[in-house]
This record gives C-alpha cells, structure tokens and sequence, in this order.
C-alpha cells in the first residue's frame, strides 16, 4: 500500500513545493481505522443462530472495566479515557454485541444467517501506545487485534462448552482426602459463598496473568453483597485453599498467586449457568405465593393434584371420626 502511494506521490499536485521534499517533507500513509476479524461457518446454521443469541446473554458484562483489561491486556484506571459499556445491537433479527474501549471495541455477530463473527475494530492506534502510521505499526496493531479475538474466542468457547457428567458434580459437593493425606473440604452446591467464589472466578476465565487473594477477595464480597470486613482475607484463603485442593486452581511456584486451571474454569462456568437459569427459577417457580405464572408451577399443581386423587382413592387417608 505505501509503495503504490508512493508511485503516485510524483504524479499528483500536491501543496508541498520541490525545495520542501529536498528538505526531507513528505506524506505517508496512516491508520484510520483497522480490522480484524475471524468467522466461523456453521454447518447447522439453526443450531448457530442459538448460540449466538446464548453467548450475547452470557457475556453482557464484558464491556467493565476489569474484563476489558483482560481481554485487551491493558491496564484499565480511573484514568483511562473511556466509557465502559457493553452494547446489544439489533440489526433486522441479527443480535450484535459490542465492547467498547476508548475508541476500540470488538464485536461479535451472527452474519449472514450461517457464521459466527468475531470483529476487531481499532479506530485510533493510540489506545494501545502507538501512533498512526501505517509502515511502523501495521504489523504490531494486526498481531494485537488477532490476539484479542483469540482471548474472546477462548472465552466464548469456554463459557459454552462446560458441561459436566454427574460424577464429577457428586465428588465436587464431597469432602475428599488426597494421597498425601490433606482433606479438601466440600464445594457444595447452591451454597451462598460456594456459588460467590464460582461466579467471580468466571470473569478470571481468560485472565492472561495470576489469580491473588487481594484480586478475587473484593469480587466475592460484591457477589455476597458484603464489605471487605465481613468477608475477611482469612476467608478468602480457606476458600483458595478449597479450590487447589479440589484442583480448579493451581498455585504458581513460590508466590502466593494462583492460575485458574482447565477443570476450574469448566466447574465454575457450569455450576454458575446451571445455578441461575435451572435452579433459583426452578424454585421459585415452586413458590405458590410467587405473583407470576410459569408454566413449571402449573405443571407442578398438576402433578400434586393428580397424587392427592390417588392417594383418596387408595383410601390411605385418616378416617373421619
């Protein structure tokens, strides 16, 4: 691209006289905007449509603060010039979502009724500490908008792909002893902090560094909707210590930082979807008090009907005096 510029650069009328370009003036070429994309065809576009419409609803907060740093693996502060948001965009009946920041964003869509798209899109180089011009930087800010489609793609891959036999559930919510004698405590389902711990480490999935007391311990209190007094360090390492032990975390050698493991990751984004979408609806729904109908407690009275008449007609009942 610089070298067909270049040919024309003589040929064109341009404000800049001979004696200027004897001086070494000139023009190059810059960056505007810049794309990169990855699409991934469908061989049952059906089954694509809903997966798409799966991911938009399960990563509506990627556009905060902290899982923008993880997925650009930029620091984000106070300081950075941005708004964080997240953006579900409606195109006829095609869902896109889309992250925004400084004046970068990725974007997923569902393109032509068939392929999942991830998009890449940098509008100004100097959201990554380069400048515009295209000969110095080409290369730097493709590799870099390749590297954040791979970061998103592994999440996204993650999240969906996460499902988990009985077993492994069953010796979850068990204490265990390992071979060498330590007992690791149970992580038992539904449980208030069990689940708090399990959602924080869901935003950690693709985190490019290390897990610290310090970095999980604030995000657990906001899930429990406590401050960091009532949910104390102490606490926090007893529940680290309940996740190596159980091996969805592993400790880095010699520190006190730990990495989220391939089973971590899966445990903590199944038993998460599968407590906010299955149970607490299901219960709730098995509330008669609840105001709303669902189709479950209706179905639920049914059931209880139907066993009260068998129960009269089994004449099982205490008899009237």
């Amino acid at each position: 691209m610089q070298a067909f510029f270049d040919s024309w650069v003589e040929q064109l009328p341009w404000p800049l006289s001979a004696e200027d370009r004897a001086a070494g003036y000139g023009h190059q070429l810059s960056i505007w905007q810049l794309e990169v994309s990855q699409t991934l065809v469908f061989e049952d576009p059906a089954q694509g449509r809903a997966l798409v419409e799966s991911i938009i609803r399960d990563n509506l907060d990627l556009g905060r603060p902290d899982r923008v740093s993880l997925l650009f693996g930029r620091r984000v502060t106070k300081r950075t010039p941005s708004e964080f948001h997240t953006r579900v965009i409606q195109y006829g009946v095609l869902p896109c979502i889309r992250i925004r920041y400084k004046h970068s964003a990725p974007k997923i869509y569902f393109k032509d009724g068939r392929a999942i798209r991830i998009e890449m899109v940098i509008n100004n180089a100097a959201d990554f500490g380069m400048n515009r011009g295209l000969l110095p930087n080409w290369e730097a800010l493709v590799a870099l908008g390749r590297q954040c489609n791979q970061r998103l793609l592994e999440h996204l891959r993650v999240s969906q792909d996460c499902f988990m036999p009985l077993a492994e559930v069953r010796a979850l919510g068990q204490p265990t002893r390992l071979t060498n004698g330590q007992r690791a405590s149970a992580l038992r389902f539904a449980d208030e902090r069990v689940m708090a711990v399990l959602a924080a480490l869901t935003s950690q999935v693709f985190i490019p560094g290390e897990l610290t007391n310090k970095t999980l311990r604030w995000r657990v209190a906001q899930f429990l909707h406590r401050d960091l007094q009532s949910y104390t360090s102490a606490q926090m390492s007893y529940d680290l210590r309940r996740l190596r032990l159980k091996g969805l975390v592993e400790r880095v050698l010699g520190t006190h930082r730990y990495r989220l493991t391939a089973l971590g990751s899966k445990v903590a984004f199944f038993l998460t979807k599968l407590y906010a979408r299955v149970f607490r609806p299901g219960l709730a729904a098995c509330l008669p008090e609840h105001p709303l109908s669902y189709p479950l407690a209706e179905a639920l009275e049914v059931v209880a009907a139907e066993i009260d008449a068998l129960f009269d007609c089994a004449m099982l009942g205490p008899i009237a005096t």
